[in-house]
């Protein structure tokens, strides 16, 4: 079933019109040059101080000259310095009143988007993304362009720069929502509530890489009493330095509608499945109806060649009959089981012209869930100019499918960090898809035999291996696999590239 939404950057033009500003020298995100945070009460309360600063400059240093010299000069001099000390005086008085109405604005300001915050009926965290933008302009002035693979290849800096990120204030609707005591069980590192199965936060950071003006996407994140929510989140990102310090980010729970997707999908599932199983007692009769005319004619036509070739003067010509009607029968035999497997399939194959990138995003969204269940997190690093393929939607699907679940399952007993990595690049002759995982104990003989059904200790990882080696064959590419350098597994299958 399609999914709703997307939590892979956009490929949409930006609103803002571009994606960075400046020369292959200078390629800075939009929000780059906006200096050292600080806080926005700064731009209220100077207002009137810019305002008054240099006429009450002016006439201190007036008043100040005419005090040094008013001894030695007459009475008429005595007036001007009573008016420049009166000037002085309105000046700063005026001054003070404007500083005063600026606080009181800012106080009502403060208020109103106080009452905003609160009441609003949905809800919204208050973040300090700094570390991030500051980690992402580090990275840049380094040199590194792509920091969607720079960190998907380094998932434990990601986990690094997570911790760093904080939540500095939700409103009473999240407390509410997420079923918390107080607004406290929020407050502190973002790691606390976005657990490694989130996909989510690289892309954040692709979109301040971008220069994004918007971002929204499907996560899910931990509640106080440890259960998980599926959530929608949408936030307008920074133009300036200042602003990664309090982005609003506006959440919205989906539990209840990802649950009824789930049902929907499995009740076609469990009728599809019905359907089949309805089916089998007409077909296994019809099957063995077909089979046994040819088995039997096989038998017969066996005996009757052993039988001529053990007379005592052996009748060759009988006996090459009656095995060419052997043949014949176990051809027409080896037709019905070819017949039989095309109508018990799930679909008949529509092999199309199809865009990996798309269809490989999509089976990972269908195993979230279950990757999720099983504390497994996966990245995804494709390249941009991904080749077209002549395939089977479906069945490539589940050949992806296959491999994530079978390097989740084998990670099971691990401690640490669970990661999945997938990587697709492509040549002018194929297209190469790597699945990587952490497992342990992987070793080269393991590789050769792990297509293999009964040679893996699991039989139902290693029937799942034979169904992804038998469609990739199918779509006559390859598949292998390989232990990785300090440990881990590598399951990489290619297929031809689409010919124009």
């Amino acid at each position: 079933m399609k999914r709703p939404y997307s939590r892979w950057p956009s490929t949409l033009p930006l609103s803002n019109g571009g994606t960075v500003r400046g020369s292959a020298s200078d390629d800075l995100p939009n929000w780059a040059p906006g200096g050292d945070v600080r806080d926005v009460r700064e731009g209220w309360l100077t207002t009137a101080a810019a305002m008054y600063s240099i006429p009450v400059l002016v006439s201190a240093v007036v008043v100040a000259v005419l005090a040094t010299y008013v001894g030695e000069a007459d009475d008429r001099w005595f007036p001007v310095l009573s008016s420049g000390i009166v000037i002085l005086a309105l000046l700063c008085s005026c001054a003070l009143r404007d500083a005063e109405k600026s606080r009181a604005r800012l106080s009502v300001s403060e208020a109103h988007y106080g009452g905003v915050f609160e009441r609003a009926g949905i809800s919204i965290w208050l973040e300090d993304w700094t570390a991030a933008a500051k980690a992402v302009l580090d990275l840049r002035k380094a040199g590194i362009r792509d920091i969607h693979a720079h960190f998907t290849s380094r998932p434990d800096m990601a986990r690094e720069l997570r911790k760093k990120i904080f939540v500095r204030d939700v409103n009473s609707f999240t407390v509410e929502m997420m079923g918390a005591a107080a607004k406290s069980d929020f407050i502190g590192p973002l790691d606390r509530i976005l657990p490694d199965t989130d996909q989510t936060f690289v892309q954040w950071l692709v979109a301040f890489d971008r220069g994004d003006r918007f971002f929204r996407s499907e996560t899910h994140i931990v509640r106080p009493d440890g259960s998980v929510m599926d959530c929608l989140f949408t936030a307008a990102l920074p133009t300036d330095m200042r602003g990664f310090d309090k982005i609003l980010v506006n959440c919205l729970d989906i539990s209840e509608y990802k649950l009824q997707q789930d049902s929907l999908l499995s009740s076609r599932t469990e009728m599809a499945r019905g359907a089949r199983t309805s089916m089998i007692g007409p077909l296994t009769a019809s099957i063995s109806h077909e089979v046994n005319s040819p088995l039997a004619v096989i038998v017969t036509n066996a005996e009757a060649c052993q039988r001529w070739l053990e007379r005592s003067v052996p009748d060759l010509d009988e006996a090459r009959s009656a095995n060419e009607r052997v043949i014949d029968a176990a051809s027409q035999a080896s037709e019905v089981v070819h017949r039989t497997r095309s109508f018990v399939s799930d679909a008949p194959r529509h092999v199309l012209r199809i865009d990996p990138s798309v269809a490989i995003r999509e089976a990972c969204l269908l195993v979230d869930r279950e990757l999720r269940e099983l504390r497994v997190s996966f990245a995804i690093l494709m390249s941009d100019d991904l080749p077209t393929v002549r395939a089977d939607r479906t069945e490539l699907q589940q050949v992806v499918v296959n491999l994530l679940l079978n390097g989740a399952d084998a990670m099971h007993d691990i401690r640490g960090p669970r990661d999945l990595k997938i990587t697709v690049a492509g040549t002018d002759a194929e297209l190469t898809v790597d699945v990587c995982d952490r497992r342990q104990d992987f070793t080269p003989e393991n590789a050769l035999i792990v297509f293999d059904p009964f040679g893996t200790a699991r039989s139902t990882s290693g029937i799942a291996l034979t169904i992804c080696q038998d469609i990739v064959v199918s779509h006559g590419g390859r598949i292998w696999a390989e232990s990785l350098a300090g440990g881990g597994a590598s399951f990489r299958f290619a297929l031809p590239v689409a010919s124009e």
